[in-house]
């Protein structure tokens, strides 16, 4: 976006260098430089003299040993560091004729841009993707910059991540402190900037819209932009999204774009909902949209008493952004039968369940009465998480409802095992006694539970 800012002004020429393209097989110094050059003799608006100058330079240049010279001329850099590096101790060992290229090229190099760009204008290098490359590398180019490219009329914009790149100082010149490698590059960076976010409007107009994408896609940007501020996420998203639409429609699916895409952005930006929500749909054909639709349609009371039946629905409640975008943004997926959609997920995406998703499709099975598959999903949430109280208590009472009395109270007592401030462990544990006759002892758990609540109330 900055470079397209930059591009309607006549005396400002841009070069985009992506320093990950070229990471495994060149030299870095070498391509950057190559990249800058080849720019002024391909642009249509340079004279052919300097054209011509350029492909000289090309041609004489003898770019490996401008490569390999470069760590050894950066090295004064860091002798106010007071750790002077092997040229400072012997300068006889640089070759002479290097020295003289190097010369040359900076002499060259600055009149060849000032002639392209003339004496007011400016010579604008975006190096993107620097801190995916080796540490070495990364830094390579960060010294060519200082070294050879360094003229009046240039100036680099580099994309990285600043503590990446002080990464790759420290290791390459060993185990130094933070400080040190902080102060090394700020040797080379004169000015550091931390963007803001992308603001949803600008992200809508300035960079989804002018994806490569369909109109009808086009037509759901306000839903696509819910993603996040992250373009590669969003282009990631649009990637996975193609891929489901393709099969779906190879496989004949009844599904709508719409919906489609909304299920995307849930994926990226509530992944442990989207798990939740395919996971339970997927085994019990609850959707956990209309479950949370009618908890919030519901009374204060029944709400509660809702979400303390199913605690694990709390934190998606709770999530307001979530559920405005569930509940107030179309399309609607609470009220829509999922299964089209449903299986062309489970066709492209591996959806990894948790503990807490196991426990969710056992509570909608126990809510459906099916006692044995609960059980079973309790299990799998226990093998997960031995130590998950609220399974322990979930599966007690679906043991309870079989008949299991005795493997239930197990489930109850080592819940209290685990936590036992646990509330619902003890009002469990006290109604399942007073059922069985128990009376002073069930009356003991209820009592307990009851006091850690007001606690809790209180508190």
């Amino acid at each position: 976006m900055t470079q397209d800012l930059l591009k309607d002004k006549d005396t400002i020429k841009t070069v985009w260098f992506n320093a990950w393209k070229f990471d495994k097989s060149h030299d870095l110094q070498v391509a950057l430089v190559h990249a800058i050059l080849r720019k002024m003799k391909e642009d249509e608006n340079a004279t052919e003299d300097l054209k011509k100058k350029v492909k000289e330079l090309i041609e004489k240049v003898n770019w490996l040993g401008l490569g390999k010279a470069t760590l050894s001329l950066f090295l004064p850099l860091t002798s106010s560091l007071q750790e002077p590096g092997p040229l400072l101790k012997n300068p006889e060992d640089i070759p002479r004729k290097t020295l003289e290229l190097i010369s040359d090229f900076e002499d060259e190099f600055k009149d060849l841009t000032t002639e392209y760009v003339g004496n007011t204008g400016r010579l604008v290098v975006f190096v993107d993707d620097l801190d995916r490359c080796i540490p070495e590398k990364t830094l390579d180019v960060m010294e060519a910059i200082k070294i050879f490219l360094n003229v009046q009329q240039s100036v680099f914009i580099i994309g990285a991540d600043k503590q990446v790149i002080q990464h790759g100082i420290l290791q390459r010149y060993g185990k130094k402190s933070e400080e040190w490698a902080k102060y090394y590059l700020d040797k080379i960076i004169q000015v550091s900037i931390t963007p803001p976010p992308l603001m949803k409007g600008i992200n809508i107009e300035q960079f989804i819209k002018k994806l490569n994408i369909s109109d009808e896609i086009k037509e759901y940007t306000p839903i696509i932009a819910e993603a996040g501020d992250n373009p590669r996420t969003i282009k990631r998203l649009l990637n996975q999204f193609e891929i489901q639409k393709i099969l779906s429609t190879n496989r004949e699916l009844k599904v709508e774009c719409g919906v489609m895409i909304k299920l995307a952005v849930i994926k990226f930006r509530w992944p442990d909902f989207y798990t939740d929500l395919i996971s339970v749909y997927s085994e019990t054909k609850a959707n956990l949209a209309q479950t949370l639709k009618e908890i919030s349609e519901s009374d204060e009371t029944e709400r509660e008493k809702r979400l303390e039946e199913w605690n694990t629905l709390r934190v998606y409640f709770d999530d307001k952004q979530l559920l405005t975008f569930l509940l107030e943004k179309e399309p609607f997926i609470a009220d829509i039968d999922l299964d089209q959609y449903v299986y062309a997920i489970k066709r492209t995406t591996e959806v990894k369940r948790s503990e807490v998703t196991y426990f969710n499709i056992a509570h909608s099975l126990y809510l459906k009465e099916d006692y044995m598959k609960a059980i079973k999903s309790y299990d799998k949430a226990l093998e997960l998480n031995p130590e998950y109280g609220n399974a322990w208590i979930g599966k007690g009472v679906a043991l309870a409802n079989l008949g299991r009395h005795e493997d239930a109270l197990e489930c109850y007592d080592k819940a209290l095992e685990l936590n036992p401030k646990d509330k619902k462990a003890w009002y469990c544990r006290g109604h399942f006694l007073e059922q069985h006759g128990q009376t002073d002892e069930a009356q003991k758990c209820i009592q307990k539970a009851e006091e850690l609540s007001y606690q809790k109330s209180s508190v």
